[in-house]
Order: structure tokens, then sequence, then C-alpha cells
């Protein structure tokens, strides 16, 4: 009961925001009592809380099992962007913010374990295509990954990337092509150009 719970409320959480939804809605949608998830969760915020930890582990497993299935790096770091965005976040929305200004410890958790989830997909990544020829780096790894990381968190500010001026799909298209930019070997980038043209994706 409390992994179906957690499932629902995730799902609710993701579309219609942490502040939005209450207890009452995820218990109605389950068509269980308020005092049932009461059992499994003192109060809204421990269920905020268990909700970011169970998504973020279910993302980091599944690219885990994503990099162990032989996709080509280029291809493979473009499925991960595609997992994380529809799991996770999958629009510059209100659900990121909000549990930013109401849950600011959580965020605060979220955003540290984001951090790692990057960190580790991105030097595996990186360390599979060095060695397959088509990445090469000038700066250091660990900062490749900080600036790929904030990247990422940035194309979720709507006053610098409006919605109606750019989609969420092309943003994630065009940062995934400003890091890779910086790394890959001629080999690569015409790899790159081939498979992923930015240009078919409308803004």
């Amino acid at each position: 009961m409390k992994e179906t719970i957690l499932q629902c409320a995730e799902k609710l959480f993701l579309t219609d925001g942490f502040k939005k939804v209450t207890m009452d809605i995820i218990a109605k949608t389950l068509r269980i009592s308020k005092k049932t998830i009461y059992i499994h969760f003192r109060n809204k915020e421990s269920l905020v809380n268990d909700v970011v930890t169970f998504s973020l582990d279910k993302v980091q497993s599944k690219i885990r099992e994503l990099q162990s299935s032989g996709l080509h790096p280029i291809d493979e770091i473009f499925e991960i962007k595609k997992l994380v965005s529809e799991h996770l976040l999958e629009e510059r929305s209100s659900p990121l913010q909000q549990l930013k200004t109401f849950y600011g410890n959580i965020y605060k958790l979220f955003y540290i374990k984001a951090f790692d989830i990057v960190e580790e997909s991105i030097k595996k990544n990186f360390e599979k295509g060095t060695e397959q020829g088509v990445y090469t780096n000038q700066l250091s790894l660990d900062l490749l990954v900080r600036f790929y990381f904030m990247s990422t968190m940035g194309i979720k500010d709507t006053f610098i990337f409006p919605k109606e001026k750019y989609s969420s799909q092309y943003l994630d298209a065009a940062v995934l092509w400003y890091h890779l930019a910086n790394v890959v070997t001629a080999e690569g980038k015409t790899y790159l150009e081939e498979k992923h043209e930015l240009e078919a994706i409308e803004a």
C-alpha cells in the first residue's frame, strides 16, 4: 500500500504540483481513507520527502539499466535526457518551483541527489565515449559535469527561457548539443549531426 500511495502521489505532484495536491485528493484518487495514508506517512511533508526520494531512486535505477544496454555513447546520453524528462521533470513548470518554494529543505536534498545522479551518469557516459573515440575533453571531467548540471537546471527558469518562445523538447536537445559540442571528436560530431539534428526540433 505504501508504494501504491507513493506512485499515485508522484504522478499527481508532477502533474499538478506539490502545493495543489492535498492528502484528500490523493485519498480520493486511490479510493482510500486519509487515515490509511497517515498510517504510512505522518504528514504531507513526509509524503513529499518520500516521493522525491522514490522518484530519484527510480530514475537512477533506470539510468543504470540504460547504461548497461550497449547503446552508442551519444545515443545513450540523449536517451538518459529523455528518461529524466519523462519520469521526473516532465515540464519546465510549477512542480520543481513549488518544491523549492514550499518545501525548501526537501528541495535541497533533491538538488544534491540530482547532482549525484548526473555526476555518475555523465562520468560513465564520458568514459565510454572516450574509449570509443567519439569524445575528447580539454576541461576536467569534474568541471564538465558541473557545467552540464547547471545548464540542465538553468533551462527550467521560464524568465530566461520563456515557454512561449522555447519548447521543453528543444531546450533539452539544445543543452545536450551545447554539452556535446565541447567534447565530441570529429567522428563524434559527424555521428551527432547525422543522428540528432537540432534544427529538426522546433524551438
